[in-house]
């Protein structure tokens, strides 16, 4: 009997998007027809593509199904309006795979075998040679299969297909390719996590529960203040509260809302999610103030950190006292509080019912935009009155302990300790040890010294007996775009598929620039099937499993600390890489055993 290689068995009902009438059918019959020695990989992330099945055979080949639940007149609509993109993409599978197998040193040791089919649980096949016309003979390679002739067409291409039965251990896969293959299709950790609760101890959700009007949640990486703050949006929401969620890193809403899907009650369309500089533009064009808006950015030079200033000055003073209860609140919340300057706060708080609940969640020791007034200086400003003492939560639920210390020892000397939490071990939590590597180089030398961790990367996962990790799990953050922008193009140089938060170096420098980038953040979701690739900044507040950070000099240390800190431990291990071209942290990255010079 086949394995089902990608997902634990008892997860299949689980799934979202649940599995349709078709890919029931398949998955049985793969697993009834199918020895041991074939894999089977569920919706897996390959690089970009999302097949509904891919089955591995280091003896055989791969096989590739796609599965269509149309009705006949589905598909003569389809091809009415010529629409082959359904049919086109199975050459995508034959261009695209045998380009991962072996990518990292583009051997041909060994051979792959692959075959791709096409199955339509509802419509028979002499109906689907008649509708396709030439066009189904021009895919005999590639099977088109009806409803009907599915256990024989399936039955007999697993006998005699892929197109023959690799009998020389010569032409068979090369093992270290087979475990590369696999890499490509297990599934990713954040797709594992969005199927379960977010466990919260007692204490957390006595936090979550409790109805405070005012009140400031500060505590150190990983003690779960975003997943809090989520769980009582939701909570407010599901009891007919009005909720405005507020953030200022505007690529950590779409994160935000998949946490809100893992909490009880859940019900994030509910909730007004919004980054503090949309809110703005939404305030000037709710409040008829749109030409203000438009003279304000002109005045600016179109320059976001010129205008925000202003933007606030000028809804300071114009909008005083909000009149209109509709436009009011029951719950203002605001995540990464120490990114906000008092007067962004101020403004916010203008929007709270009398009686309503707002919330600030802050982690001192990442004020990586430097806004330039300490957490505890603000709370002597007079915005806080009414502000109870911030709850101070040091545990940490998402660090292994061996990073844990790293960040701790790395804050000593790097950070202001006057200002830092540092994190403490939960006692709920036990993770495998993080694989930390850090590597010393020159600038000059990132291109390479990327590609050399990679590698290693992909060998010491090999060496592992977790089994293995998902390449779209991969997180490259960088120091600087200029960094970040080079790896992204080395990836795709190498037919890696990649999403990213970078603009198009083409584009014109201002507004439009300035837009697509906005574009590139808001669509930046981790459950993507690319590699992901962006600046610290942009990923403050997301989490990975498989991390390189890439430091630039003058990399500040909170910057870097808050690199370090966005590791999340799993039962399959993790791993973040440190290519540092700062000669500041040079003597740091030497203290590791597994440290390798440049």
């Amino acid at each position: 009997m086949a394995k089902l290689a990608s997902h634990d068995q008892n997860a299949i009902t689980n799934l979202n998007p649940k599995l349709t009438i078709g890919e029931e059918i398949l998955l049985n019959f793969f697993q009834e027809h199918h020895d041991e020695d074939w894999e089977i990989y569920l919706q897996p992330h390959l690089n970009g593509l999302r097949p509904d099945f891919v089955l591995l055979n280091s003896k055989k080949g791969v096989i590739v199904v796609e599965v269509k639940d149309w009705k006949l007149s589905t598909l003569q609509v389809k091809l009415e309006k010529k629409d082959f993109r359904w049919l086109n993409k199975y050459d995508l599978y034959h261009r695209e795979i045998p380009k991962l197998y072996g990518f990292r040193t583009g051997s041909s040791l060994g051979s792959i075998e692959l075959c791709s089919y096409l199955f339509f649980s509802k419509i028979n096949q002499e109906s689907l040679k008649k509708s396709l016309g030439y066009k189904f003979s021009g895919y005999s390679d590639r099977h088109l299969v009806g409803a009907d002739n599915f256990n024989k067409l399936m039955i007999k291409s697993l006998e005699i297909s892929p197109s023959s039965l690799l009998e020389s251990e010569e032409l068979e896969m090369h093992s270290n390719h087979t475990q590369d293959l696999r890499n490509w299709l297990v599934e990713p950790n954040y797709s594992k996590l969005q199927r379960e609760p977010i466990p919260f101890d007692w204490r957390q959700r006595e936090i979550i529960n409790k109805k405070v009007k005012r009140r400031s949640i500060q505590g150190s990486a990983g003690s779960g203040k975003s997943s809090m703050l989520v769980a009582r949006a939701n909570q407010l929401a599901h009891a007919g509260k009005s909720v405005l969620f507020l953030c200022y890193n505007k690529t950590i809403l779409t994160h935000l809302k998949d946490i809100s899907a893992r909490v009880e009650y859940s019900c994030a369309h509910k909730i007004t999610w919004l980054y503090f500089h949309a809110w703005q533009e939404r305030l000037f064009r709710e409040f008829d103030y749109g030409d203000a808006y438009k003279s304000i950015w002109a005045n600016s030079g179109n320059n976001p950190n010129l205008a925000l200033n202003e933007l606030t000055r000028f809804l300071k003073k114009e909008l005083p006292q909000i009149k209109d209860d509709a436009d009011l609140y029951d719950a203002v919340i605001l995540d990464e509080a120490q990114d906000f300057l008092p007067e962004w706060i101020e403004l916010a708080q203008k929007f709270v019912r009398e009686e309503g609940e707002m919330i600030l969640a802050v982690d001192p020791t990442q004020d990586i935009y430097e806004t330039g007034v300490t957490w505890q200086e603000r709370t002597k400003i007079d915005i806080f009155t009414g502000f109870r003492s911030p709850i101070t939560l040091k545990a940490t639920y998402r660090l292994p302990e061996n990073l844990r210390q790293l960040c701790a020892n790395f804050a000593k000397y790097f950070i202001d300790t006057n200002s830092t939490i540092f994190p403490e071990k939960a006692s709920t939590r036990d993770f495998f040890d993080c694989k930390i590597n850090w590597v010393n180089c020159q600038e000059s030398d990132l291109r390479t010294t990327f590609w050399q961790e990679i590698d290693q990367l992909f060998e010491e996962d090999q060496e592992s007996q977790k089994g293995g990790f998902a390449v779209s799990d991969i997180c490259v953050i960088a120091g600087s775009i200029t960094s970040g922008s080079l790896i992204e193009h080395e990836l795709t140089k190498k037919n890696i598929k990649c999403i990213s938060t970078f603009s198009d170096n083409k584009l014109a420098e201002g507004y439009k620039r300035t837009h697509n980038e906005n574009m590139k953040k808001m669509y930046f979701f981790k459950n993507d099937a690319r590699v992901k690739i962006t600046t610290i900044h942009s990923f403050k507040g997301f989490e990975a499993t498989r991390l390189l950070i890439l430091v630039n000099p003058k990399t500040s240390g909170q910057l870097l600390y808050t690199a370090l800190t966005r590791i999340i431990g799993t039962e399959r291990g993790s791993s973040v890489t440190v290519i540092n071209s700062d000669a500041k942290y040079n003597n740091f990255g030497a203290n590791f055993t597994s440290s390798r010079a440049k």
